[in-house]
Order: C-alpha cells, then structure tokens, then sequence
C-alpha cells in the first residue's frame, strides 16, 4: 500500500484520460528502505521514452550516495538534466520517495536543452515514475501512462515538435549527401581504374620468341 502526491501539478485532459504533470511526484510506502531502494535500481528506463523526442539522445542511469538514483538525460552528448529518485525511512516499516528533475547547470536559454527539459518533466517524469512505482509494488508497468504522457505533449508542444522535425529532416538529408559524395568517389575511382592503360605482355613475349 502507498500514497501518493503530486506537486506544482497542472492537469490536463489527453487521449480520455488525465495527466498529472509537474516538477516532483512523490509516494509512501509501507516497506522498509532497503526493500524499496533494491527495487528502485531495479528500474530501467521505460520502453519506447527515447524513440518519441530523443531521437538521437540517450538516458543513463547511475547511483548516487545514499538512497538515490538518477537518470541523466542527452542530446547530441549535450547535458539536459536529470530525474533523480530519492528514498527516505520513514520509521523501520515505511519509505518515502520522491522523484524530481534537476537541471544541474545545463541553461533553458538554450532551445534544443529547453525542449529536451520541457520533454523530460512532461513525459519522462511520469514515465519513469509508473516504472519505478510498479517494480517498488511488484506490479507490471502501465504503457498507458507514457502513451498519454506523449499525446499530451504533442498536443501543448507543437512548436517544440516541429523543431524536431525540422532536425531530423535535416539530419537525413545531411547523412544522404554524405552517402551519395562516397557514392560519387567510389565511382570515379572504379571509372579510372576501369580506363586506365594496362601493360601488355604479349609483344614482349612475341619479340623473344622472334629471336
């Protein structure tokens, strides 16, 4: 059994459903510590959190001193922040956790981080909240919670979204002008090698066997 709070929330409607967004989630439960933090790290980053808006990021997970976990996310091996989970005894029989994100020192004023940041409280949050409650429960994730998540900011962040695309369209044409000047190289070579004179024997051999 748990409870749970969310704070700065903002609700909103998405996909028939409501998301609870916000900078901090956190949860009681009746376990001890060392109980729930081995099932914190047991914690992986939810399928599919990176094929939505990290197209090309990565998010790691490390332990920190203490009971506390963060998984730190990138793009383009540019820092964006973190969401850290953290575990606290609350007696011998009950733990309370909460999950925050923490930019560090990477600044908003940047539009790529700003977006990555926005996408990380907005969808990375919740999700890695759902994740992180079901393995503390012992329960199966809710896909439905990252699905709604996403829609919700797709629906506020259209703008963010296309920036998104534009990059990625941009990133595509760049790799297909790469491709097509190796193309075009590996070409002139064989063409060369193809026209270029070769030595031939035969009137060596023809003059020796004159003599």
């Amino acid at each position: 059994m748990r409870t749970m709070a969310v704070t700065t929330c903002v609700c909103m409607a998405a996909a028939g459903g409501f998301i609870l967004g916000g900078t901090e989630r956190r949860a009681t439960y009746n376990q001890p510590i060392a109980q729930v933090f081995s099932a914190m790290q047991r914690t992986g980053v939810p399928p599919g959190l990176k094929s939505a808006f990290l197209q090309d990021g990565t998010v790691t997970v490390e332990r920190k001193s203490g009971y506390q976990i963060e998984w730190k996310f990138r793009r383009n091996n540019r820092y964006i922040g973190a969401l850290v989970a953290s575990a606290e005894a609350k007696g011998s029989a009950q733990t309370q956790v909460s999950i925050v994100f923490d930019p560090g020192a990477a600044t908003s004023e940047d539009q790529m981080i700003a977006d990555g940041q926005v996408y990380a409280t907005s969808v990375g949050l919740p999700a890695m909240f759902e994740y992180m409650d079901a393995q503390i429960a012992g329960r199966a994730p809710d896909s439905r919670i990252l699905r709604e998540a996403t829609t919700a900011y797709i629906s506020a962040h259209p703008e963010a979204i296309g920036r998104e695309t534009q990059q990625i369209f941009t990133e595509v044409s760049k790799s297909m002008k790469e491709h097509s000047r190796s193309a075009d190289g590996d070409s002139s070579m064989s063409t060369h090698e193809a026209t270029a004179p070769s030595l031939d024997l035969s009137k060596g051999q023809d003059a020796r066997s004159s003599k």
